[in-house]
């Protein structure tokens, strides 16, 4: 009969102590395994400490579906090598997904202009911040969604409000007629 795990306990950021059905324990440290799609958030430790038993005692499970099994957390010690060389590929699958972002937003980058801050984009274009965001949201202007926050294309700015009449060809200004030089009714 497999043991099936009773209680958990943190000790340390990435690491707790498990209490099996026969009575032993053991304080695991998951740090080194922790990469991925899935395994990578519990690095988090606020991700982490929402570990918790499944009703049955067979898994230790996490909300976003992260699991180990019992027999895996009884055996870790026969496991960990297995468990680390996932975990390095589960790395370098997350470095490959990060550089074809990068990659992605080089190319948005060559093909639409450069991006700015919504902050930036509204004062470069005498717009309101709130006014150029609902323009944003509403899908008026083109934005790209980074980590940070969205970037709005300042060439879709400058041809909204007037500035350009197409990306990279500004409008020549329009000479205003003085109020002595207009003619009379």
């Amino acid at each position: 009969m497999n043991p099936r795990l009773t209680s958990i306990q943190s000790v340390a950021p990435l690491a707790l102590r498990v209490l099996f059905s026969d009575q032993t324990s053991a304080v695991i440290d998951f740090e080194p395994v922790l990469a991925g799609k899935r395994l990578g958030p519990l690095r988090v430790e606020a991700e982490f400490i929402q570990a918790a038993i499944t009703a049955d005692g067979a898994a230790l499970v996490w909300p976003n579906g992260a699991t180990f099994s019992a027999d895996r957390l009884y055996r870790w010690a026969d496991h960990l090598a297995e468990l680390k060389q996932e975990a390095r590929r589960g790395l370098k699958q997350e470095l490959k997904d990060e550089w074809a972002a990068v990659q992605y937003a080089h190319g948005v980058l060559a093909e639409c202009g450069p991006f700015v801050s919504l902050a930036e984009g509204a004062r470069h274009g005498g717009l309101s911040l709130s006014t150029l965001s609902t323009a944003v949201s509403d899908g008026r202007f083109p934005a790209l969604r980074t980590a940070t926050g969205l970037l709005v294309r300042l060439t879709a700015v400058d041809k909204r409000v007037g500035l350009h009449a197409g990306p990279g060809r500004p409008r020549k200004p329009r000479k205003k007629q003085s109020a002595l030089a207009s003619p009379i009714p």
